[in-house]
């Protein structure tokens, strides 16, 4: 069973020691607008220098990842102080990298 969470990112560009993405997604729990879970409007950077550690999620507060600007889907659970979709799709990235040993140009989630 779905929780009703979905997430997609792209990979945009390298710049200035951090790797962009480009992320949108939807929370199927609350009407949205049709198509809009693919608009890619939000932005992720990631440190580059940071692919080769193990733990991604905590470095939001260290700044070495950063959310630059929020989808339009954006959605907060619990006491979350970042987009839960950012979150899950950082957490994807990392996963890939990890497994394939190279920048994943797409991630997706449903959850």
């Amino acid at each position: 069973m779905s929780l009703g969470f979905e997430g997609y990112s792209r990979y945009k560009e390298e710049r200035d020691g951090y790797l962009i993405y480009e992320y949108s997604g939807a929370n199927w729990n609350v009407p949205n607008e049709k198509e809009s879970h693919l608009l890619y409007d939000g932005l992720i950077s990631i440190e580059k220098n940071l692919l080769n550690e193990e733990e991604w999620v905590s470095e939001l507060d260290k700044g070495r990842i950063k959310i630059i600007k929020e989808c339009k889907n954006t959605f907060y659970r619990h006491e979350m102080k970042f987009d839960y979709i950012a979150i899950r799709i950082i957490l994807h990235i990392s996963k890939e990298y990890k497994k394939i040993g190279k920048l994943p140009q797409r991630v997706s989630f449903i959850q």
